[in-house]
């Protein structure tokens, strides 16, 4: 009865921010969500109200109180509370809507998480099919591992092969800026399979902040960027995303 009590406090502090949050939401943001823009402050995602969702969710078909709760947090306008309480419902074998998961799916900014994220909770299998693609996924994954609000422009450059001991597939490759006149960056994404029609989620290559050099041919700093994280990875053999990207790890 604690546990619930707790849980529905925490997020109901969840879900006044959400409000709050809705109220303020400016012209600005409305013409900026047609480019790489959040649609709404992710940062401000209540963890201790994920962390109530982990714990009432082997509840949620004894206990109505729980069900309400998590009916709730699934419309949630927190695309980040959403995806926990997807992966939460995942995890208990609880039906969730196709609509929502599509929703999430389709949103470039969140492809990556959700796949992620249900494949954490080995349930990857109800990740639409159509967005399971390793180019979605790993674009995706960019703004994921750069905790970018705001990208001018992206583009898809080539695979590039790689190994990290007994894992071998293809690392995917991407530059970016910004800004319209800001500087070229560079994106690695991998390893993912060389079967294109399979996805992994946890990763062993990423790195999206090298920036580009005007002076230096292009596939020089590709490779070198490459392995550099292939080393960076067998010096650091307990690293995975966690060590190396943003707030995202709830």
């Amino acid at each position: 009865a604690k546990l619930l009590f707790d849980g529905k406090i925490e997020l109901k502090k969840q879900f006044a921010k959400d409000e709050e949050m809705i109220k303020k939401r400016s012209d600005k943001d409305e013409q900026e969500s047609n480019r790489y823009s959040r649609f709404y402050n992710d940062e401000d995602v209540n963890k201790e109200a994920i962390l109530y969702l982990k714990l009432l969710a082997p509840f949620y078909n004894k206990n109505l109180g729980v069900k309400k709760i998590f009916d709730k947090a699934i419309q949630s306008h927190n695309n980040l509370m959403q995806i926990a309480t997807i992966a939460q419902l995942s995890k208990n074998k609880i039906q969730i809507q196709d609509s929502i998961i599509n929703k999430l799916a389709s949103n470039k900014l969140y492809t990556y998480l959700l796949y992620k994220r249900l494949g954490e909770s080995k349930s990857e299998n109800i990740f639409p099919a159509h967005f399971k693609n390793q180019k979605l996924v790993t674009t995706s994954q960019v703004f994921y591992e750069g905790n970018f609000k705001t990208v001018d422009t992206l583009v898809y450059l080539q695979t590039k092969s790689a190994a990290v001991k007994n894992v071998k597939g293809n690392v995917y490759v991407y530059k970016y800026k910004l800004d319209n006149d800001g500087p070229w960056y560079l994106a690695l994404c991998g390893i993912q399979p060389f079967q294109s029609q399979q996805i992994y989620f946890n990763n062993l290559i990423s790195d999206v902040k090298t920036q580009l050099d005007s002076t230096i041919p292009l596939q020089k700093q590709i490779d070198k960027a490459v392995t550099k994280e292939v080393l960076y990875y067998l010096k650091n053999t307990s690293s995975f995303f966690g060590s190396k990207s943003g707030y995202y790890n709830y």
